[in-house]
């Protein structure tokens, strides 16, 4: 096991969300087993690599929320590092990266945005030649960090503005996509009338706990429902994940199964959702949950036995639905749950299996689900999003997004999944965060379609507080952000 240790300025900056969620990711960016500590004003982070390695922080920015910054490439050494010092290092290196590729592709970068990122590096100049008096160098370490911050977002919004005149350019194979999923039960008029207005894509879950709540009882009428109102409203229609395979998602029967008769029974349920609906369903999501680490988020089934189930249903889906996509579901993008048991494959690896599987698979749904613990992700950067997403994008297969971002922090009695939404959340900060990265990722070519997760937070749902509509069944800004995304990149 290696050490690195960093001096934190002040020292009440290492809270216990950074010994929760920091983790070491080695050079092909996966994460790798990471114990934190504290010892006086330093952390100290233990890990796997070998060599040198990647670390990713939560640290807050004045009026923002947690977000997870990556250092620069450190190796193991008796000297300790400056964290902030680091952290900025790391967010300038991005920055740089990020003009240079964008440069290539033809994007004007804007002149503000060239000076705020010359603005950073001469912050960071200052950072690094200036180390004392401690507490001085710190805050000009976190002075580029908010420069290199405000830098990334105006690339990224000169990218998604060029990147929507290139869609609307260029013909489209596929019709791209933006929508949210159902919820539960239809929802009132206004509410059908709102998201038909905004979105021109809709999600119906297909979840087999619900569909079959006891062995051989089928219950479809409300899937029934919601996928004929899609079709009416002619909404590209996506469904599933068919299997999720966490405690919210699987039957609680099928953990008294066996092997065989497990197989059997989950063959049973794709195949009877595939005769029905193969008709009215542009895009299926087969099974998410397979990457996860059983034990941060448990599941009924171990992994191999999810594999093998997710892999015969990702058969059956393509071979009855020969005109839909055909995808499956990445419900960490980053791997974080990995560093507490780096055992199994790691979200790429599993994405190169079964791409590779010759399962008739199309594409991949990456599941960002930002601010959240446990079930989802800390926010990052845009420019580390938008370099995970060309890490997926390598395979060459079209990918497709789900959003997530929460509202609020605190207790969510709605929410099914033990998910703990981070703290600075609130709707201005769920507007502004989801516009930036709809925008980003709607501007990248390999992005077919995005869907908004969680419709409503007055129905039961998995993740707290990321609904459209609040517990008063109002809808929150992100909606109109969202409807107005649509409009600009989709005639």
């Amino acid at each position: 096991m290696a050490v690195m240790r960093f001096d934190v300025t002040p020292p009440e900056r290492i809270t216990q969300a950074m010994l929760e969620w920091t983790y070491a990711a080695g050079y092909d960016r996966v994460p790798v087993a990471t114990e934190m500590a504290r010892q006086g004003g330093q952390l100290h982070v233990e890990t796997t690599a070998d060599e040198s390695a990647v670390i990713h922080v939560p640290w807050t920015l004045p009026g923002m929320s947690p977000v997870l910054f990556p250092t620069g490439t450190l190796r193991p050494r008796e000297k300790p590092y400056r964290l902030p010092l680091e952290l900025a290092r790391g967010a300038v290196s991005q920055l740089r990266e990020l003009e240079t590729d964008w440069r290539k592709a033809g994007l004007a970068i804007p002149s503000v945005a060239v000076e705020r990122a010359a603005a950073a590096q001469r912050l960071l100049r200052q950072a690094i030649l200036y180390p004392e008096p401690p507490g001085e160098a710190a805050s000009r370490a976190e002075e580029t960090l908010l420069c290199a911050e405000e830098a990334g977002r105006l690339l990224a919004e000169a990218f998604a503005e060029w990147g929507r005149n290139e869609r609307r350019r260029e013909p489209q194979q596929a019709v791209p996509f933006l929508g949210a999923d159902l919820g539960l039960t239809a929802p009132p008029t206004p509410v059908q009338r709102q998201i038909v207005e905004a979105f021109n894509a809709g999600n119906v879950s297909l979840c087999w706990a619900e569909i079959e709540p006891e062995e051989g009882r089928f219950s479809w009428e409300p899937a029934d429902r919601q996928l004929a109102w899609s079709r009416e409203n002619r909404l590209i229609t996506t469904v599933g994940p068919l299997l999720r395979f966490d405690a919210a998602g699987m039957p609680a029967w099928v953990a008294q199964l066996e092997a065989d008769r497990l197989l059997v029974a989950a063959r049973r349920f794709v195949e009877a959702a595939l005769i029905r609906y193969r008709s009215s369903v542009d895009l299926w999501q087969v099974a998410s949950g397979l990457a996860h680490s059983d034990a941060l988020i448990p599941s009924p089934l171990p992994g191999p036995l999810k594999l093998q189930v997710a892999m015969q249903a990702a058969e059956i889906v393509s071979g009855l639905a020969t005109e839909a996509a055909v995808v499956i579901t990445i419900d960490q993008p980053w791997g974080e749950s990995l560093r507490r048991e780096p055992l199994g494959l790691s979200p790429v690896e599993l994405s190169d299996v079964l791409i590779r599987a010759d399962l008739g698979l199309t594409g991949l749904w990456l599941n960002l689900h930002l601010g959240y613990a446990a079930h989802g992700s800390l926010p990052r950067p845009l420019p580390e999003v938008n370099r995970q997403i060309d890490y997926y994008a390598a395979f060459g297969v079209p990918l497709y997004a789900g959003l997530v971002l929460p509202s609020a922090a605190g207790f969510d009695p709605l929410a099914r999944l033990p998910a703990e939404a981070v703290e600075g959340w609130t709707p201005a900060r769920q507007q502004e965060y989801a516009g930036r990265l709809a925008r980003l990722l709607l501007a990248k070519p390999q992005v077919q379609g995005i869907v908004w997760s969680q419709l409503r937070d007055s129905e039961p749902h998995d993740l707290p507080f990321g609904g459209l509509y609040d517990l008063r069944r109002h809808p929150k800004p992100v909606l109109r952000t969202l409807a107005s995304t649509r409009r600009a990149f989709f005639r």
